[in-house]
């Protein structure tokens, strides 16, 4: 499967830490941004919200904590892959995730 075509099917999975909520949140289309107000989407670590992107699609928001608290841990996106529906994923985020690879290292497990 090509690029283009994985990220044309992909979910936007869109990572966002504690100090990104109201930011990311202010771009997200108001009914995605509805479901996360409702569920008390706050960004810690291990939060998931699957939400309608209002185009007939949906998103994916899962919480990243802060620098101490992902100290403490490993596999942050993995664990939040057992919050969502299955299917594929494209991760989104403003800041860049150091090691990603090793964040999802246990998604498929």
């Amino acid at each position: 499967m090509t690029k283009s075509s994985v990220s044309q099917d992909a979910i936007p999975l869109i990572v966002v830490p504690m100090d990104q909520v109201k930011e990311t949140l202010d771009t997200l289309p108001a009914s995605a941004k509805e479901m996360a107000e409702i569920h008390g989407f706050k960004g810690a670590l291990g939060q998931a919200v699957y939400a309608p992107d209002g185009a007939g699609k949906y998103i994916a928001l899962v919480g990243f904590g802060d620098a101490e608290t992902r100290r403490r841990g490993r596999f942050h996106l993995a664990k939040c892959s057992q919050k969502i529906t299955a299917g594929r994923y494209s991760i989104n985020t403003a800041k860049p995730i150091e090691k990603p690879q090793k964040e999802i290292l246990w998604w498929q497990f």
